[in-house]
Parts: structure tokens; C-alpha cells; sequence
């Protein structure tokens, strides 16, 4: 599973290998699959904490965080997609987006 999702990631225009990617996952499966397909792909696996409700703080957190580890791709869930892309800084592929790319034909 993890080997799939790795040619997922690779096929991305804006992967880049021994690059950060932000995984902003809550359920444990799905952080170790991305963890280790970002591993495969020869990315930079880089877990993210929850987000602050506080919309102030979210973002300070995040621009913060882009800056550090220079604006990279994130992957969450769809749910968490639009407090990831309040920043402006992340491309944010969803775990399902990136789930219709490997079941379509090629």
C-alpha cells in the first residue's frame, strides 16, 4: 500500500524527493501509510500537531511552520483541507484526491 501511494506522491508536479512533506493526519493508518510512502518516494515525512481552533493562532502556527520547512506539500484529510489552505503557503493534496489518481486508468 505504502508503494503505491510512494508513485503517488512521485507523480506529483510540486514533489520533489529529500523534500519536506506535511502530513497533517489524525488517524494513526493513515499517518504510518503516508509516513512510510513519503519514505519510499525519498521525501522528508514531517508530522503536523492539531490545529488551534483559534483562527489567529492556526494561522500564526502555520505560516510559522511553512517558513521553517519552506512552504511544502501537506496531505490531510478533506476535512482539514480548508484550515490548511488559509495559510496560502501549502499545496494541499487530499488523502482522497490522491486516492481518485490511483484508480484511475492510465
Amino acid at each position: 500500500m505504502a508503494e503505491e501511494k510512494s508513485q503517488i506522491l512521485n507523480g506529483l508536479p510540486d514533489f520533489a524527493e529529500r523534500r519536506p512533506v506535511m502530513l497533517h493526519l489524525h488517524n494513526s493508518y493513515d499517518l504510518l501509510v503516508w509516513f512510510w510512502a513519503t519514505m519510499l518516494a525519498d521525501g522528508l515525512p514531517v508530522p503536523s500537531p492539531p490545529l488551534s481552533s483559534d483562527p489567529h493562532q492556526r494561522k500564526s502556527h502555520l505560516e510559522g511552520l511553512s517558513k521553517l520547512i519552506d512552504s511544502p506539500i501537506c496531505i490531510a484529510r478533506t476535512i482539514d483541507a480548508s484550515s490548511l489552505r488559509e495559510s496560502g503557503s501549502f499545496m494541499v493534496h487530499t488523502v482522497e484526491s490522491l486516492a481518485e489518481i490511483a484508480t484511475r486508468p492510465s
